[in-house]
């Protein structure tokens, strides 16, 4: 597997279509509510120690990377093991020689071709 690193650099707002559901009678404020969406703001907690690693497969697949967080089971991580980068998920016994990269905490995928 081929993967490449990248961190991010700036921050982008895209315009958002829903901001959720509404019951019962809307709020007059909802006329003045932000109508954009920032990437950032809500995929990256610590800025400096998050990481975008883009892997080589037959999808686009993006993985945003804390390096910042102490790693849990379950959680899915990139461990270095033997040399490589591999992605792992903390159920399974990874070798002593492992050291543990940073934690996935999104995965994004291309689903249109």
């Amino acid at each position: 597997m081929s993967v490449a690193i990248y961190l991010l650099l700036d921050a982008s707002d895209y315009p958002m279509l829903f901001k959720g559901n509404h019951t019962g009678f809307a709020s007059p404020a909802d006329d003045f509510a932000e109508n954009n969406l920032d990437l950032n703001q809500h995929l990256i907690e610590h800025p400096v120690a998050t990481f975008f690693m883009k892997l080589e497969s037959d999808h686009e697949i993006i993985l945003v990377i804390d390096k910042s967080k102490q790693p849990k089971k379950n959680d899915t991580v990139v461990a270095l093991i033997e040399g490589e980068l591999k992605i792992a998920t903390l159920t399974k016994k990874l070798p002593s020689s492992a050291e543990i990269w940073g934690v996935v905490t999104w995965i994004i995928e291309k689903t249109a071709h």
